[in-house]
Formats: C-alpha cells, structure tokens, sequence
C-alpha cells in the first residue's frame, strides 16, 4: 500500500546501518524497506521506491530530493521517527524535516529521538506535533510510566527469530550493540 513509516537520520552511515538493522529485521515481519542516501545510484533508489516499500529511511536532504522527482505522496505516512534530531538540529536540517512532515498524513506520529534537547528542538516538538510528550531517560531519572522495559538476551545467529516472536506489538524499540563494518 505504499510507504507508511519515515525514518529521518543525519547521517549516510547512520541510514546505513539502520537500513540493515530494519531489513534484518522486517524479514521476518513481511515489512520492507528502501534507503535514501547521498552517494548512491538515483536511479536504483527509484527502483527500490518503485517496489512500493512500507518504511523509507534515508537523510532529510535525499528524501526530499526523492519525493520531488518522483511526486511521491507520502499521505499515507502514519510513522516518523527522527533519529538523533539534536544533530539534524545542529546541521541545519529543521526546515527539511518541517517540509518533510507537512508531506505526511494529517494525523501521524512523531518520534524525535535525542541525547539531548536544545530549546530549539522543544519549540520545534511544540509547532510540529500535536501534544508532545518528552519522555526522558537520564542516569539520575529512573524508568519513565510510560515506557515498559523488557530485556532479552540472545545470542547473535537467533536474534532475528526472536525478535518475530513480537510482531504483534503495536510499538517495540530495538537497542542492539555497536554494529561495526
């Protein structure tokens, strides 16, 4: 049916990495996925559009670049998660990410992640979303009510299996050790 989550990154490395992490992972929930970089082919990344993905991750920059060419609608975009926003914020990239939601469906969630929260990023929250919620997790503060936290530890080679078990949940967060390549 066609797009329907974002995943915004600063960085080419960091879509990389997440790219892998969502197709290893979406595998095994009939989901998949397109990247979106600087630095790569365009005309393959048509092509991979083309196939009609359910989640788009790349950098606000080529997402752009890519909805423009193509007139790709993205109303039916109902997720964006925005990884690492304090630095999209500090590259310059707000105005992006601002055009980039008002493409998406009316009623869509946001999920700015951030090691921190400048005040431009709280106005930011404030202006784009309706009723943020800021759900902190620092040393000093223990688990937030709102969350639930489970920890499963599997070795490598069965974590894909694992992480299946769970394809009921409506929302489930995935923190894995470093990837390195």
């Amino acid at each position: 049916d066609g797009i329907r989550s974002l995943i915004i990154l600063p960085t080419r490395d960091l879509a990389l990495q997440t790219a892998k992490f969502a197709r290893n992972i979406g595998y095994f929930m009939d989901l998949s996925c397109a990247l979106v970089i600087g630095g790569e082919s365009m005309e393959n990344q048509f092509l991979a559009i083309l196939q009609n993905p359910d989640i788009l991750i790349g950098t606000p920059g080529r997402i752009l670049h890519v909805v423009t060419e193509m007139s790709l609608n993205l109303r039916k975009v109902d997720t964006i998660i925005i990884d690492e926003a304090d630095r999209l914020y500090e590259m310059g990239f707000l105005d992006d990410l601002k055009k980039i939601m008002q493409l998406t469906a009316k009623e869509h969630q946001t999920m700015l992640v951030s090691a921190t929260i400048p005040k431009t990023l709280i106005n930011f929250s404030s202006l784009q979303m309706r009723a943020p919620e800021f759900i902190r997790l620092d040393i000093d503060i223990k688990l937030s009510e709102k969350l639930k936290l489970c920890n499963i530890y599997v070795k490598n080679e069965q974590k894909i299996g694992k992480f299946s078990q769970y394809n009921n949940l409506s929302y489930i967060d995935f923190f894995t050790q470093k990837y390195h390549h």
